[in-house]
């Protein structure tokens, strides 16, 4: 089980991961070529909107803790410790996710996002550390 697949099993109204506020979920910069993204869980969505591989690797890694992979087997298992370029490339994917999870965790706590959270924290320390 994913994250949006966690999510979606919540009530239509149920808004306990989104900031009630008029701001979209991304700001597009036209003098710099990085977006804000709102840091909740239409921030989350959109970001995963742009990157869709970050999305289908962060899922992975969530349905294979839940499935008694520890996340050391999971980088194993999804190749992603063999080439320093792609260790660097997922240790800032899931360092992203773990800023949109960290701060959606300050709006209502969860254990198992905080899981999620925990399993990113440690993909980058991993993922770092054989760089």
């Amino acid at each position: 089980m994913g994250i949006f697949d966690f999510f979606k099993k919540k009530p239509v109204k149920d808004n306990r991961y989104n900031i009630d506020d008029a701001t979209p979920p991304v700001i597009k910069s036209e003098t710099t070529s990085s977006d804000l993204f709102k840091r909740d869980l239409s921030g989350l969505e959109a970001y995963f909107k742009e990157m869709t591989n970050m999305e289908r690797i962060f899922n992975q890694l969530t349905g294979a803790i839940r499935n008694g992979y520890s996340v050391r087997q999971y980088l194993k298992k999804a190749n992603l410790l063999n080439d320093k370029e792609i260790r660097s490339i997922a240790a800032k994917g899931f360092n992203d996710v773990s800023s949109f999870l960290i701060d959606m965790l300050v709006l209502n706590e969860n254990p198992e996002l905080r899981k999620d959270y925990n399993a990113c924290i440690e993909a980058v320390k991993i993922l770092d550390k054989n760089n």
